[in-house]
């Protein structure tokens, strides 16, 4: 076969034109400046494609940079394209992505930047792409969320401002979010609230000024708040209440108690007062007082009972008359036999009571006697 021109390239390679078109292979004999093609066919290296670079193609697709093409792919810029994807600019592509910057892609993503981009998604910025998201960047995105800032965004969430973002969630200020929630300023935001404004939030809270909040609470004003409450000044809340206006240089922050503040009292207004709680139980208990006291009035009463010694002191007891029974004779005729005082009974009575009166007399003198006595009788 005769040729125009033949030329060697390192390693034995050798490139030879013929109608124009270059043709390479290490597997040929040279005479002078003739050049006999390979059994093989008139190939560039062994694959079916196009050559039409400087560089090697080892691959059945299209090499028309200097550089090297493994792959099937096409390569048009002068890097190195391991791949079966596109690559057109100068850097290197081993995946199967687009590659149409000149920096290093090795996803399966596309990288039109001239940056970096090691996992699966888009970086079209020039910085570093590891995750799977989207880098629109120059900054450096390691999770799968979206950085469209210049910033370094690790966490899997959203990124659109300069500053760090290592949390899941949503950075659209300067400032640094290393929590799950949201900052809109260019402050600090370590917690899982909102901040919106340049200040700090290391607290769950919302804050919406430049001051800093470290409670769960809210805060307005550009102060401190480090309570759950709400501070809508610009002084100092270290308590769950709310704080108001930021009050005179020197005065305190605005506290109450402080140099010209008012004193500080306890607001009672809509606390009850506790006069009504017992009322109920209060008329249930009069009631059985009352059925006590009526209770104890019927026992002192002397109108429905005996108020008698209820004994005598005469011979005979309380009564009428009647013999005594002494018994009944066992004779062949019973015999009752009875003693039937009845009859002097009116004589009886009167000279027994005088006998009780004179002996109690005499009773009552003697222990009168015998305690002037000494206890002597």
């Amino acid at each position: 076969m005769c040729v125009s021109s033949c030329k060697y390239k390192p390693g034995n390679t050798i490139a030879f034109k013929k109608d124009d078109a270059w043709f390479w292979s290490g597997d040929f004999t040279s005479t002078g400046e003739t050049c006999t093609a390979p059994t093989g066919g008139e190939g560039n290296g062994g694959g079916g494609g196009t050559n039409t670079g400087g560089g090697t193609n080892t691959g059945g697709g299209t090499n028309t940079g200097g550089g090297t093409n493994t792959g099937g792919g096409t390569n048009t810029g002068g890097g190195t394209n391991t791949g079966g994807g596109t690559n057109t600019g100068g850097g290197t592509n081993t995946g199967g992505g687009t590659n149409t910057g000149g920096g290093t892609n090795t996803g399966g993503g596309t990288n039109t930047g001239g940056g970096t981009n090691t996992g699966g998604g888009t970086n079209t910025g020039g910085g570093t792409n590891t995750g799977g998201g989207t880098n629109t960047g120059g900054g450096t995105n390691t999770g799968g969320g979206t950085n469209t800032g210049g910033g370094t965004n690790t966490g899997g969430g959203t990124n659109t401002g300069g500053g760090t973002n290592t949390g899941g969630g949503t950075n659209t200020g300067g400032g640094t979010n290393t929590g799950g929630g949201t900052n809109t300023g260019g402050g600090t935001n370590t917690g899982g609230g909102t901040n919106t404004g340049g200040g700090t939030n290391t607290g769950g809270g919302t804050n919406t000024g430049g001051g800093t909040n470290t409670g769960g609470g809210t805060n307005t004003g550009g102060g401190t708040n480090t309570g759950g409450g709400t501070n809508t000044g610009g002084g100092t809340n270290t308590g769950g209440g709310g704080g108001g206006g930021g009050g005179d240089e020197g005065d305190e922050g605005g506290a109450c108690g402080g140099p010209k503040q008012p004193p500080c009292k306890i607001d009672e207004t809509g606390t009850p007062d506790g006069k009504d709680v017992f009322g109920d139980s209060k008329g249930a208990l009069d009631k059985v007082d009352g059925d006590r006291q009526g209770t104890l009035d019927g026992i002192k009463k002397s109108d429905d009972k005996d108020t008698s010694w209820g004994v005598s002191f005469g011979w005979l007891q309380h009564g009428g008359c009647e013999p005594w029974n002494l018994g009944t004779l066992p004779t062949p005729t019973p015999t009752m036999l009875a003693i039937d005082i009845c009859t002097i009974e009116g004589y009886t009575a009167p000279i027994v009571s005088f006998l009780w009166i004179i002996t109690t007399v005499g009773l009552c003198a003697g222990l009168v006697f015998g305690t002037m006595n000494g206890g002597k009788q």
